[in-house]
Formats: structure tokens, sequence, C-alpha cells
């Protein structure tokens, strides 16, 4: 298996100790703003909002993660 399923990522991050996991719901909170922000637009204006606002945050999201991982290695 490659991970922990997503139902069990919020348990596994808290489980952690670190900030990692208030780090990662804040993030994951300006993912669901940004999302709100976005209904009712048309598909192409949904996609260049995700594009330009929320990519860098899944990015930094990732790379958070990428991190957690190694230094639990």
């Amino acid at each position: 298996m490659l991970g922990p399923r997503p139902a069990e990522v919020p348990r596994t991050l808290k489980a952690t100790g670190s900030g990692l996991a208030g780090r990662v719901r804040s993030k994951i909170t300006k993912l669901y703003k940004i999302e709100k922000m976005t209904v009712g637009l048309p598909a192409e204006a949904r996609l260049a909002i995700r594009q330009e606002q929320s990519m860098p945050i899944l990015d930094e999201i990732h790379t958070d993660l990428l991190r957690a991982g190694r230094r639990a290695n």
C-alpha cells in the first residue's frame, strides 16, 4: 500500500504530534473557501481560479507531506 487511505489521513497526521496536521488542515480550509467562491461560475472560470489559487496550495500540501514522510523514514 502506498500510504493511508484518504479517510485515514487526518487521523494519521494527528497521530504524528507535529504541527503538520494543523498546517494541512488550514490549507484545506483555504481550498474549501476557494471552491465556495466558484459556485455558479462557468467551468472555464472555475478552472482558471483553481489553477491560479488552488494549485499553489495543493503544491504546498504535497511538499509538506513529502517532507513529513522523509522525516518519518
